[in-house]
């Protein structure tokens, strides 16, 4: 399962066993692939995002819309590569972090 029709490339890509588990799409973007996980053992059924968010906060700022979209009420697994920093410790080389734009969207989806 991918989300290369919303994209250019296949920038999501998932995989999974289907003896154990039963995956079923329920929206893509660009930068997020929402779907609802079955285990077929023990009867869990689930919602999960696999996110690959845009490297800058204005192309971002759809993802956030969408992860709003998305949430659920019941326990919700999303996981991926946000391309955004929770705090200074978390930057490593590249360009700097300019101080009005530090970490504003994690800090604000991390409220909701």
């Amino acid at each position: 399962m991918s989300n290369v029709a919303a994209s250019n490339t296949a920038r999501i890509l998932v995989f999974w066993n289907p003896s154990t588990v039963s995956v079923e799409l329920i929206d893509f973007t660009a930068h997020g692939l929402h779907v609802i996980i079955s285990t077929l053992v023990n009867q869990y059924v689930f919602p999960a995002t696999f996110v690959y968010g845009y490297n800058t906060i204005i192309a971002r700022r759809t993802l956030w819309e969408d992860l709003q979209k998305w949430s659920s009420n019941s326990p919700w697994i999303v996981l991926g590569d946000f391309n955004s920093l929770l705090s200074q410790e978390d930057k490593h080389n590249g360009e700097p972090v300019y101080p009005h734009m530090k970490f504003l969207t994690f800090e604000l989806v991390a409220l909701l």
